[in-house]
């Protein structure tokens, strides 16, 4: 019964397989019939061409013929005549005129020997026959130039043979001709003389003029018809050609033009071969198929099922990508509402402090009253170190790398960290001492340790312990991608459950996560990497399954120790200095701007303050007599830099200072004037205003007396 079914299936498959290669043979057949016939069609476009130019040389010698210094063989004139052509044609490397002895009469550019000529085919010829001659490929005398004679016999006025007019055409011109023919694109054209010795190609005539063609080629110069066929052609090339063979043409030209058959058949040969191994395969399987029985269709069934699961899958992780990406540009927005809000907290902490300030300076003495002062300027310390990590959340700060103490940075944000691990886990310290400080941002790094306590903790849900340590490194014992130096090391090590190596080896990339869609953005560890980077150090990865997972930050040391607060502190000792200072404040925000007037008179400065630039410079127009501009950054209408670029047009003795609530992101480093970041201390914009004004520019302040009246 099988074999029954056998023999049927195939009895009808295989008329329908023999049909589908006919079918395809018949197609590459029709196809190659199409090449022919462009490869055909671009010869005769040539070859009519090519016989056009030589009509044209042969009317223009004839034309020529009737001058009569021409006519009368009269060599002086004769000669201006012939360069004055040669001139006009540079299609032509030379004109010459002989007697109808052969010998040279005249000739464009540098006298020739008389009988130089004399005995060449194509002076014979054109005596022998009395008509129009296409001689042979032959080069210049002096600058072996490749060029094709032509000569033109022509009568006197009584009707004798008189001469014989010669010109050279330049087959380097020729081939350059070919080479822009309209509508012989893509083709390689050759021009052969009769005798089969190569005239012009379009395509490197360098290589090929004045080389014989093959055999195969010779063979069809002297047929009588034009036709096509697939050959091999001088450069090896295997093609379909079109020619125009010499006997069919009255100039004894033969003319080629083919196409690259890899190029012009490439495609339908291999669609060819794909369709017929095709039908070959699908009979083969059908009747495998067939033999194999009913059983065979069950696993293709199930193997559709799996593709069909794999489909879906596939979608669904084209899901999991655009929600990550929706959420990558919710981080966006967020991050530019969040630069918006940290500028608008840095102008309340700049208030808040400069008022906490002014009232430690007028309650100086009273105790009490200092520490809660002291508290209240701590608290506002951590909120102007929030905006900071706010401003880092949004990417909208420059990196401020400067010495660091790791293990006092760490206690800083020591309660942060604790709350932000929550009540399940533990978190230990173990900070080595007397370590060296370190280069670093200090708020990136504080984001950075945070992002890895936030993934500690999700990585154990259950609860669990998270250590962060700091140690000095061992140079034998640095990253790869370190260079050789002196590093500290950073690391959070927690006991959850581990990363699997195809998931550790992708850790880092941006937006990669494991978490559920709309619980990561996949950028806390990128971010670490990033911050790692800029200060110039890196960030290894260990982590093994059931063992948890070790994060350690490469930090540089740092050969200068870091700013103390105190020192700052010390700073703000005297006002005598700047008494007498004249000062121009602008800030839109009215708030900021009353409590920095009354800072800046706390020292003893005059101050005029304004709301927005035009007010200031028209203020400014009036009365120029002030030392130094304080504006505002972003400000409505006329911005910082541009009021301050104003100011100093008018008053070119102006020193200034620009204050701002954002991060420029860079955009600091082109400004020529200093940059003071809100909020700030009343020691810092005394220390940037003593620096700009030279103690002699200002009066001194009286002694100051005590609380009994005595100085």
């Amino acid at each position: 019964m099988r074999r029954r079914l056998m023999l049927l299936l195939t009895a009808v498959l295989l008329p329908i397989g023999l049909a589908g290669i006919t079918n395809e043979v018949r197609l590459r057949e029709e196809r190659v019939g199409e090449v022919r016939a462009d490869a055909l069609r671009t010869a005769q476009l040539v070859n009519a061409d090519v016989i056009s130019l030589l009509q044209g040389t042969r009317n223009l010698l004839v034309a020529i013929a009737v001058i009569p210094a021409i006519r009368d063989l009269d060599g002086t004139a004769c000669s201006e005549s012939l360069t004055e052509l040669r001139n006009k044609f540079d299609r032509y490397a030379s004109v010459v005129l002989t007697g109808w002895d052969g010998m040279i009469v005249c000739a464009s550019g540098k006298p020739m020997p008389a009988d130089l000529i004399r005995d060449r085919q194509y002076i014979t010829e054109a005596r022998e026959q009395g008509r129009f001659i296409v001689g042979r490929y032959t080069e210049t005398r002096e600058s072996h130039r490749p060029v094709l004679p032509l000569s033109l016999p022509f009568r006197a006025a009584d009707g004798t043979w008189k001469g014989v007019l010669v010109v050279t055409l330049d087959l380097k011109w020729l081939s350059e001709h070919l080479a822009n023919l309209p509508n012989t694109a893509h083709a390689i054209i050759g021009v052969t003389g009769g005798d089969g010795i190569m005239l012009a190609r379009n395509v490197d005539p360098e290589h090929f003029i004045g080389k014989p063609l093959p055999e195969s080629g010779r063979a069809l110069i002297d047929t009588k018809e034009a036709g096509a066929l697939e050959a091999t052609g001088v450069d090896g090339v295997a093609r379909i050609f079109g020619f125009v063979p010499a006997g069919a043409n009255m100039d004894g030209i033969f003319v080629a033009a083919g196409f690259e058959r890899r190029a012009a058949l490439g495609a339908i040969d291999m669609e060819t071969s794909v369709e017929a191994l095709c039908i070959v395969a699908a009979i083969t399987v059908a009747l495998f198929a067939a033999w194999v029985g009913l059983g065979r269709f069950a696993v293709l069934q199930e193997r559709m099922a799996a593709r069909t699961v794999e489909l879906a899958n596939e979608r669904e992780r084209r899901s999991e990508v655009e929600a990550v990406l929706a959420q990558s540009q919710k981080l966006e927005a967020v991050g530019q509402l969040t630069a918006g809000l940290a500028h608008d907290f840095n102008n309340l902490l700049s208030v808040v402090l400069g008022n906490i300030e002014l009232a430690r300076l007028r309650l100086r003495g009273d105790n009490d009253t200092d520490r809660l002062l002291e508290r209240a300027m701590g608290a506002a310390d951590r909120g102007a170190g929030l905006t900071r990590q706010l401003l880092a959340f949004a990417r909208n700060q420059k990196l401020a790398i400067q010495p660091a103490d790791a293990n006092q940075l760490i206690e800083g944000v020591r309660e942060l960290l604790e709350r932000s691990a929550g009540p399940a886990v533990r978190l230990r310290f173990d900070l080595a001492p007397d370590l060296p400080p370190i280069l670093v941002d200090r708020g990136q790094l504080e984001v950075a340790l945070l992002n890895l306590v936030l993934n500690a903790r999700d990585a154990m849900p259950l609860g669990g312990g998270i250590t962060i340590s700091t140690r000095a490194s061992d140079p034998q014992q640095l990253p790869a991608d370190l260079s050789v130096g002196d590093y500290l090391q950073i690391r959070v090590q927690d006991s959850g459950p581990g990363m699997p190596p195809e998931i550790r080896q992708r850790a880092f990339e941006p937006f990669f996560t494991t978490k559920e869609v709309g619980k990561g953005s996949g950028l806390g560890l990128a971010q670490v990497f990033g911050i790692a980077r800029q200060s110039g150090g890196t960030v290894a990865l260990d982590s093994e399954l059931g063992q948890g997972t070790a994060v350690t930050i490469y930090l540089p040391r740092s050969a200068v120790a870091p700013a103390t607060a105190a020192a700052d502190a010390d700073r703000t000792g005297g006002t005598a200095s700047l008494r007498g200072l004249r000062v121009l404040l602008v800030d839109d925000d009215g708030e900021v701007r009353h409590t920095l007037a009354s800072v800046l008179g706390s020292l003893g400065i005059t101050v005029e303050a304004f709301n927005s630039g035009v007010a200031a410079l028209d203020h400014l127009s009036i009365d120029p007599a002030f030392d130094v501009l304080i504006s505002d950054f972003a400000m409505p209408e006329m911005t910082g830099a541009v009021l301050a670029e104003r100011a100093v047009a008018l008053v070119p003795r102006l020193k200034v200072l620009i204050v701002t609530g954002f991060a420029l992101g860079g955009a600091e480093d082109e400004l020529p004037w200093p940059l003071l970041k809100k909020p700030f201390m009343l020691g810092e914009i005394e220390a940037i205003l003593r620096d700009l004004t030279p103690s002699s520019n200002v009066l001194p302040l009286p002694p100051l007396r005590g609380r009994g009246g005595t100085p």
